[in-house]
């Protein structure tokens, strides 16, 4: 499903963004596979996951009204959270992907024909190995 809506945010905000497609574009923007949106989703999928780790207080404090600051302060210690989160990652961590049936069969397959485990022939069809 698609769902089409303007996402409103400042200039300085979208720079942010920009800078994220620039880097995974190479710095070539005309001859990139991937467009802005791609980057928006991933970005999205990111601070989700981000979220998700972070302590109910520390969500409340994102949107509670500051003096500059106390907001400061606060996104200094919302910074250090999220650098602990994100050591705590490892390259390694396990991903568990359900697929169909026809799908592991065809990867029983190719391992069978090829001898390379079906680990290593996902990871090579999502380009990270």
């Amino acid at each position: 499903m698609t769902v089409s809506r303007g996402v409103r945010m400042s200039e300085q905000q979208f720079g942010r963004v920009w800078d994220v497609f620039l880097e995974a574009t190479g710095h070539r923007p005309l001859k990139a596979k991937i467009q802005v949106n791609e980057v928006l989703v991933a970005l999205i999928e990111l601070g989700v996951t981000t979220w998700s780790k972070l302590p109910a207080e520390m969500r409340r404090g994102l949107f509670k009204k500051q003096k500059f600051s106390a907001a400061e302060k606060f996104h200094v210690e919302l910074e250090d959270h999220v650098a602990k989160v994100g050591e705590r990652f490892k390259l390694d961590d396990r991903l568990a992907l359900a697929v169909s049936s026809t799908i592991k069969t065809n990867l029983r397959l190719q391992k069978q024909r090829t001898g390379v485990s079906m680990s290593r022939q996902v990871r090579q069809k999502l380009e990270v190995a």
